[in-house]
């Protein structure tokens, strides 16, 4: 059994009648299922966002991590230019 559980902190609880939030998943499911039923516990817990949360591999997070790395570079490359353009 996996237990997810929010107590709402003492400096909020003006704003919510809530107090704390359990959700115990069962550990036989699969992963995906677990990553859904936490991607639920957040959003009950008052977390906001729009998509979903999704497992990747290794290999796919380094692609992705340089990726974006490669476009802020990009992006301070350009902001730098700017700046000696001004100066």
């Amino acid at each position: 059994m996996i237990k997810f559980s929010y107590e709402v902190p003492e400096s909020e609880e003006e704003y919510t009648a809530t107090r704390s939030l359990d959700m115990t998943v069962d550990s036989e499911q699969s992963v995906y299922d677990i990553i859904e039923a936490f991607s639920e516990f957040l959003k009950a817990s008052g977390y906001v966002f729009k998509g979903r949360i999704e497992m990747i591999s290794e290999e796919e997070a380094e692609t992705e991590d340089q990726i974006i790395l490669k476009q802020l570079l990009d992006a301070l490359s350009d902001d730098v230019k700017a700046f000696r353009a001004d100066t």
